[in-house]
């Protein structure tokens, strides 16, 4: 019977399982992730190897034409390693992780998830998935306040995938598409769209992309032909974050 119940575990039946219990469900881009692993042993005592968490998050990214969504491993931990879990037995296993401060915050298509993997020697490794909702940090909740001061709104936030000179970290860049309503660029853009690219926690390059309104006949054929945007970057700290709306406003007034 025992070698029955131990091939059975090799095959995961009757195997052990893991419980991700995280504190809370929200969390902001850089903050101290808190919770416990709860490890439930299956119907043999069984060797774990080792513990590891991942962050994870969709993008996407065009092939042939098409867009896909990918899967990004923003950073792994490892939580455990080699310990014994006796059959039926249950162990309560405290983490404690900080969140990238790259990681995407929770907007449009986004998700973002928390993957728990229990490695089993001579077995089938257990899985557990916990979704969260990330909310942005200060200086990126900044960043998209003033574009809402100066009469844009959120049209479009999207991950997608960029080439390697451009990207930080990770194979993708967060973009958010702003389009103004009302305030001093109203009829003068189509929108504005920007991509973070975070140097550290408190430094962020805003990778900006303008869209002109077509002005008469040549502003209509440069608008036809897709001439009408223009790219630029700024580069926003903490030091000079105050200072934040006076500089988008003045970088977008130069193109309009």
């Amino acid at each position: 019977m025992s070698f029955f119940k131990k091939a059975l575990a090799s095959i995961g039946i009757g195997n052990a399982k893991v419980d991700a219990r995280l504190e809370k469900d929200e969390w902001r881009q850089g903050e101290e992730v808190r919770g416990e692993i709860v490890l439930t042993g299956g119907n043999v005592g069984q060797k774990i190897e080792d513990i590891y968490m991942e962050v994870c998050c969709t993008y996407i990214r065009e092939v042939d034409d098409k867009k896909i969504t990918d899967t990004a491993v923003l950073d792994r931990f490892r939580i455990v390693q080699q310990t014994d879990l006796r059959a039926g037995e249950e162990i309560r296993v405290p983490f404690s992780f900080v969140l990238p401060y790259e990681t995407p915050i929770s907007a449009g298509n986004s998700k973002v998830w928390v993957r728990t993997t229990l490695g089993i020697e001579q077995g089938v490794d257990a899985s557990d998935y916990d979704s969260i909702y990330v909310r942005p940090s200060e200086l990126t909740e900044k960043v998209i306040n003033t574009f809402h001061q100066l009469g844009f709104k959120t049209r479009k936030v999207e991950n997608e995938y960029v080439k390697r000179y451009a990207r930080g970290r990770y194979p993708f860049l967060q973009e958010f598409e702003f389009y103004p309503v009302t305030g001093p660029f109203y009829r003068a853009f189509d929108e504005v769209e920007v991509a973070f690219r975070y140097r550290t926690e408190d430094e962020v390059d805003l990778l900006m992309e303008v869209d002109r309104r077509g002005r008469g006949l040549m502003g209509f054929l440069s608008e036809a032909l897709e001439m009408d945007e223009t790219k630029l970057s700024l580069s926003v700290n903490r030091h000079n974050v105050h200072q934040l709306p006076n500089m988008i406003e003045d970088v977008l007034r130069r193109y309009r």
